[in-house]
């Protein structure tokens, strides 16, 4: 009995010691108890209303809002990053995330969508949908900066016809001069359409940064 104590006890010190709305999966805890048996220490929990199940495998430290008198779910994006987390996959936003970031848009859509290391799968939370899409191209989504790897994918969101709109002088506000490194080295890498436009990046434009 004294063992199932000290257990648990260590994993609600790691819980009580995160932000609250944090988003765990049981690997999380693997260095108190194998995979296998943790899943019983995290119902107990649960029942002690220290965490929430949010989502197949996904559990959450409460978030309540006093404001709204409501208990806060996590951000799909948080979703996504713990599904990615649990399966070890690299995972870069693109789309609208990815356009949304480098200021290249301002739609919103119902579905968030994921270029990854790992297989195509396709996830509903909270009726809104995330995809994560195979990528043979790891190079761009294990970058030293993550804004590296997400600028590659809004530039194969946007296309080859429509690369060319983006405002060169507010793209490069948005980086800083080894972040700007990266991109330009990458791009020898990438398709010749994207090589072409980051080519246009010039290494003088670094003093309007």
């Amino acid at each position: 009995m004294k063992r199932t104590v000290n257990k648990t006890e260590q994993i609600k010190a790691i819980i009580n010691s995160s932000p609250d709305g944090t988003l765990f999966i049981a690997s999380d805890f693997k260095h108190v108890e194998n995979s296998a048996a943790i899943h019983v220490y995290l119902n107990r929990l649960i029942d002690q209303n220290i965490l929430i199940r949010y989502s197949r495998g996904m559990y959450q430290k409460p978030k309540f809002n006093a404001n709204l008198n409501t208990f806060i779910n996590p951000s799909l994006i948080e979703a996504a990053e713990t599904i990615a987390r649990s399966n070890n996959w690299i995972i870069v936003p693109t789309e609208e995330i990815a356009l949304n970031s480098l200021g290249l848009s301002t739609q919103v859509s119902n579905q968030l969508v994921f270029a990854s290391s790992g297989p195509n799968k396709k996830y509903m939370i909270n009726n809104r949908k995330i995809i994560f899409k195979h990528t043979y191209r790891t190079n761009e989504l294990m970058t030293k900066h993550k804004k590296v790897a997400i600028a590659f994918q809004a530039f194969r969101s946007l296309g080859k016809d429509s690369i060319n709109e983006i405002n060169i002088s507010n793209f490069l506000h948005r980086f800083n001069p080894n972040e700007l490194l990266e991109l330009i080295d990458l791009a020898s890498k990438s398709t010749r359409w994207i090589s072409e436009f980051i080519h246009k990046l010039n290494i003088n434009n670094y003093e309007t940064i």
